[in-house]
């Protein structure tokens, strides 16, 4: 799949939403395992305050060191981790407004947008899957047969 879309040509759009509804998928198995969670993190950094000040600094600061590290570009995505909540709110959007932008050739300030997430204080909920187990075996069988 890689190969086929970097080659680019008609079939590049569809390709990339095929990756991230797998990539979807994942981000909902996570969910479904209580240590591969963003809101873990979240919540972890919060705690180390009492003030509403400092729970939103160190959220931020949280969010920036699985994120863009210390800004710049420089260590961009240096501590990426899988966990649900982070799939879905920044990678998903992030890849989806890229090829946005380079379908449309229009520019994309992605520098800004992360500083946005980073600053965001919210994740999104989702349902986990009832049968994690079931459904990752459904899944993996789905994508064998198709490669």
């Amino acid at each position: 799949m890689l190969q086929e879309f970097q080659a680019g040509g008609e079939n590049e759009y569809a390709l990339l939403d095929e990756a991230l509804d797998i990539i979807a998928d994942i981000d909902r198995l996570l969910e479904s395992h209580p240590n591969f969670k963003l809101e873990n993190w979240i919540t972890f950094a919060r705690n180390f305050s009492d003030t509403p000040e400092e729970k939103d600094y160190y959220e931020s600061d949280a969010r920036r060191i699985i994120t863009t590290w210390g800004g710049g570009g420089v260590l961009n995505d240096y501590a990426p981790k899988a966990w649900s909540g982070l799939i879905r709110d920044y990678y998903i959007p992030r890849w989806k407004l890229y090829y946005e932008s380079k379908k449309s050739l229009v520019s994309f300030d992605i520098k800004s947008w992360e500083e946005k997430w980073i600053n965001s204080g919210s994740i999104s909920k989702i349902q986990p899957f009832k049968n994690p187990g079931e459904k990752a075996y459904t899944l993996f069988n789905k994508q064998n047969d198709k490669h």
